[in-house]
């Protein structure tokens, strides 16, 4: 039962807010704890055991780094403890995991980097120990983002719990988010992923140039509309349930420089690494050659974020030289020529990036290029590409416009321009994406 199903929206959703809202403040960050449990073992009940296994060790090492504050050698075993059992988790699990996993691999992904993160923050003496388990593990295991994130940390998340403020307008906030969501996700995301898995099924020796570019730009869009949906119904969801979880996405594919690019597309991993990995500053003539080897390795860990394989890490790795190649030779010109024209350039290098996402072997990556260049021997388009892009240039319409900030700014306008409409429209608009969406769901 994931979070864009009937079930869910009909059912648990329902279910668990009333339990929420007809429970005392005092008892409702354990009503919250114990409906996402609920929720994971669900999903996912062979997994349950050892990501609550996972946890009570975290909490364990938390609980003592407070205890041993004046011995740094015990604390730093105790932490290291941790990022070898959740990074070894991580590891193992993601070998076995199908590549390119949106959840990967069981939500573990976000479980345990948030755990780590939690564990390195209180190490770090930038976060207190906390002694409630229930704070923690709704910091860790909050069913609204326990497929993609966002990731979030101790100090943004605790507060919330301490002060329990639930209000009818964080409801209805968080309700439209999550309309919106589920909408981009049924409507958008699985129609262009229909269109990718289609051309994608087309034989190599059958692959047309223009059919290989809208391949791409499919798969570019499906990944985008995937994973910007389920972290917007992760932000309503917390809204509903007094959370405000940050941005994870901002129109990356807008964007006027490939550096730009990385810090829109899942924000708060990228921002996760970079908090995180710490090489050193060096002085000297070595210090700008560990600033180099930093963001690579930055890179190549956001690449994996997205599956467990060499194509994977090879995109993240592309990524990282992308964004070198700005920051010492090429970045002065993008941001000084029209934003028009660096943005497009910026779309088609991502573009062509997005290939090693696809997955297969590095022949087969190689020849989705040579086809993209009209290096192959088949025409540019044929009856069946025509056919498919006839059926479905109307999603790529609408993903194109929507992946632009275009709809938010039409949305302002009409909030300053005529506000005594604006209302109107936002309900009868989220009621009908939430009909259309149903209907699609059936």
């Amino acid at each position: 039962m994931p979070i864009d199903s009937l079930g869910f929206v009909y059912l648990f959703l329902p279910a668990s807010m009333a339990a929420y809202y007809l429970t005392s403040n005092r008892y409702k960050n354990f009503v919250l704890l114990v409906v996402s449990l609920v929720f994971y073992g669900m999903l996912f009940p062979t997994m349950l055991p050892m990501a609550l296994g996972s946890l009570l060790f975290d909490y364990l090492v938390v609980q003592l780094l407070a205890l041993w504050e004046g011995n740094p050698a015990w604390r730093s075993l105790a932490a290291g403890a941790s990022v070898v059992k959740n990074m070894g988790m991580l590891l193992a699990l993601g070998m076995l995991a199908r590549p390119q996993a949106l959840m990967a691999p069981a939500g573990l992904s976000v479980i345990n980097l948030t755990s780590m993160g939690y564990v390195l923050d209180v190490y770090d003496h930038e976060a207190p120990a906390d002694s409630s388990f229930v704070r923690y593990g709704i910091l860790c295991l909050f069913f609204g983002k326990v497929f993609v994130g966002p990731l979030v940390t101790y100090n943004q998340l605790a507060p919330q719990l301490k002060k329990i403020r639930p209000s009818l307008s964080g409801i209805a906030s968080g309700v439209v988010a999550f309309t919106i969501g589920l909408g981009k996700k049924v409507i958008l995301a699985d129609s262009v992923t229909a269109l990718y898995e289609s051309l994608r099924a087309t034989p190599l020796y059958e692959m047309t140039s223009m059919a290989a570019w809208v391949m791409v730009l499919a798969f570019a869009f499906a990944l985008y509309f995937t994973l910007s949906a389920y972290s917007d119904m992760a932000r309503g969801l917390g809204k509903i349930f007094g959370l405000d979880l940050p941005q994870n996405f901002y129109y990356p594919y807008q964007a006027r420089t490939v550096t730009e690019f990385f810090g829109r597309f899942n924000m708060t991993v990228s921002e996760y690494w970079k908090r995180y990995i710490r090489l050193g500053r060096p002085d000297g003539s070595h210090a700008r050659l560990t600033a180099a080897f930093e963001a690579l390795f930055v890179t190549a860990l956001w690449g994996v974020w997205f599956g467990f394989s060499p194509n994977c890490l090879a995109f993240g790795l592309l990524i990282g030289a992308l964004v070198l190649v700005e920051r010492h030779l090429t970045g002065k010109l993008l941001r000084a020529i029209p934003p028009v024209f660096s943005r497009m350039i910026t779309f088609l290098v991502v573009i062509l990036s997005l290939v090693f996402l696809l997955g297969g072997e590095w022949s087969q990556i190689a020849a989705y290029l040579r086809m993209m260049f009209g290096l192959g021997s088949r025409p540019a388009t044929d009856e069946t590409f025509l056919y498919l892009i006839s059926s479905n240039y109307l999603v790529l319409l609408g993903c194109l416009f929507l992946s632009t900030s275009s709809a938010d700014m039409l949305g302002r306008w009409i909030k300053k321009n005529y506000p005594q409409l604006d209302d109107g429209l936002t309900v009868v608009f989220n009621i009908g994406l939430l009909v259309i969406t149903t209907a699609l769901l059936l």
